[in-house]
């Protein structure tokens, strides 16, 4: 479904571009590398043994009341990694559209929060954007696209699985993970936003799918720095 995209407030608060917001590109070839575990410059992985990527005891439960963006370096747009993200933010999320990925946004404030259209906390076994109100979590749907709700009795049992240095996002009752489905790395499309100097907001698709093309995670529990870039309360 193609959406026409709000103002770049939405994304992160700076000046406003307007750009329709179309549907990746496909191309039908595979996530690109393998993720290299590391992380930006202020962006610190959190992890159960506290060791960027670590696993711990293997169990998703070391991960429990954990709190940060979830996100991937095996796609890169020049040296942005992607995370989890809400479509729009800053108070004009569309809770009611799939997730998706999203260049791991940067800001100038002191602070370092992550915003919360990236900020997921783990807990029961779900995954929770606890920064709204109500707080909503990702269930998965009948396709594998990844969606919001508020009602708990509709979230899916995720397990945070350990994959090399990091994890995938695996749905234990299909046996699916989060990965980008039939698109590739490069396929990625501009919101409509800028950063930091003119830097394009670019997004990917999120799609449950096949785990032997699953995306590896990490935990970061701050935003990348970059001058000049202070966004408005309401996006934290």
């Amino acid at each position: 479904m193609m959406l026409f995209m709000m103002l770049a407030v939405a994304c992160g608060g700076s000046t406003p571009q307007v750009a329709l917001d179309t549907a990746p590109a496909v191309v039908a070839t595979t996530p690109g590398g393998a993720s290299t575990g590391t992380v930006g410059p202020s962006g610190d992985a959190t992890t159960p043994t506290g060791t960027a990527g670590s696993g711990g005891d293997g169990s998703s439960t070391a991960w429990e009341g954990r709190e940060g963006a979830l996100v991937t370096r095996d796609c890169l747009f020049e040296d942005y990694a992607y995370a989890v993200d809400i479509l729009l933010s800053c108070g004009s999320e569309r809770f009611d559209e799939p997730l998706r990925l999203h260049t791991y946004k940067r800001h100038a404030h002191a602070h370092q929060k992550v915003f919360a259209d990236q900020r997921l906390t783990y807990r029961d076994g779900q995954l929770w954007y606890d920064g709204y109100r109500p707080s909503r979590c990702i269930r998965v749907d009948a396709v594998g696209q990844l969606r919001l709700t508020t009602e708990a009795s509709d979230c899916t049992a995720l397990r945070l699985a350990p994959a090399g240095i990091g994890f995938r996002i695996e749905d234990t009752s299909r046996g699916t993970c989060a990965g980008l489905g039939d698109v590739s790395c490069d396929g990625h499309r501009w919101t409509g936003g800028v950063e930091c100097g003119g830097i394009e907001h670019r997004y990917l698709p999120l799609q449950m799918g096949d785990c032997g093309e699953a995306l590896a995670f990490d935990l970061l529990t701050r935003a990348d720095g970059c001058s000049g870039e202070y966004p408005e309360d309401a996006c934290f």
